[in-house]
């Protein structure tokens, strides 16, 4: 069992700072020209981007890590209660403060890069605080 909860915290140790996703999700918004902030802190908690321009935070989830409906619903690892938790907590600080909109951007919704750039456009569209305020 020691082995076990070895192995997951030197992954997780790993996992700190940017993430693939990020780094891919990075890309496609440099190619959209969409500028914006990685790391940005909210109320001393890190969100993974702020898109500069419309004040929206962006969360880049993986499937098994964040539990996403899709593959992975429930939680089997502590680890995965933990970032649970820690996303409800994001969202509700987004959610009863009208700074920013909270965009969450799912692993298996970066499949397809047309779909995900729509998904980006439309948000933006609907949510920027510099096209509705």
């Amino acid at each position: 069992m020691a082995k076990k909860k070895g192995k997951t915290r030197k992954m997780l140790k790993k996992m700190n700072g940017t993430s693939n996703l990020e780094v891919m999700f990075a890309e496609l918004l440099t190619e959209m020209n969409v500028k914006f902030e990685q790391h940005f802190v909210f109320k001393k908690r890190e969100f993974d981007f702020l898109l500069t321009e419309h004040s929206i935070l962006v969360e880049t989830h993986g499937c098994f890590y964040h539990c996403c409906k899709k593959h992975n619903p429930e939680p089997k690892y502590a680890f995965q209660r933990a970032n649970l938790k820690n996303d409800q907590y994001k969202v509700k600080i987004v959610k009863f403060d009208l700074t920013y909109t909270l965009m969450v951007i799912w692993e298996h919704e970066m499949v397809d890069k047309k779909v995900l750039t729509e998904k980006i456009n439309s948000f933006v569209g609907k949510h920027s605080k510099l096209l509705n305020g």
